[in-house]
């Protein structure tokens, strides 16, 4: 995570390296096997459901409270 950019303003951002597939064993072997792409409605089901993920885990550090959560949104 990257807290500022090159002129220092804050700027949070993220940078990472993912992966199109994975490593597993076969008969004592590491093999490489591809992951198969996506679909657009597949991408917006795991963006959906990192969003919800986050929140969560963010609501139960009181880092964030949503209107839902019977916080006033003025505030």
């Amino acid at each position: 995570m990257q807290r500022t950019s090159s002129d220092l303003r804050l700027k949070p951002h993220l940078h990472l390296v993912a992966l199109a597939g994975a490593c597993h064993e076969q008969r004592a072997e590491l093999t490489w096997q591809a992951l198969g792409q996506l679909k657009t409605s597949e991408v917006g089901e795991v963006l959906e459901r990192a969003v919800r993920r986050i929140e969560k885990h963010l609501r139960r550090r009181g880092l964030v409270r949503l209107a839902d959560d019977g916080a006033d949104p003025g505030r």
